[in-house]
């Protein structure tokens, strides 16, 4: 028995669909790159070991940033988990965390040091 959209089925598959998946992959590659540069996207390169600000919930009278220093523990992905000097850990989002370097020095300078230098977060 033929039924009357059997002929739309057979052209249907007839499509070659890994050349679809293909190309739509390819097309919404594109559109992701173009909203990136008109938004001004860009990744970001905190990495385990590395000194970081966090940014805390605040209203106008405090500061936009924690001032206690954080060292990235673990990175996956967005996600970060940062810890306190204290060794209490926080996991966040890579977003609100903001590198921190010492002027004049590399980022990763000893904890002995990190009094007596002025500082600067990028």
């Amino acid at each position: 028995m033929k039924f009357a959209g059997a002929d739309v089925f057979e052209i249907i598959t007839d499509f070659d669909i890994e050349a679809v998946r293909l190309k739509d992959a390819e097309r919404k590659q594109a559109g992701k790159n173009y909203s990136d540069d008109r938004s001004g996207a860009v990744g970001s390169d905190i990495k385990p070991g590395d000194k970081v600000l966090l940014q805390q919930r605040s209203n106008k009278l405090s500061l936009p940033f924690n001032p206690e220093l954080f060292t990235v523990a673990e990175r996956h992905g967005q996600e970060v988990i940062v810890e306190s000097q204290d060794g209490i850990t926080y996991r966040r989002n890579v977003a609100p965390c903001d590198s921190f370097d010492y002027l004049g020095h590399s980022k990763n300078v000893d904890d002995d040091e990190s009094t007596s230098l002025p500082l600067r977060h990028t």
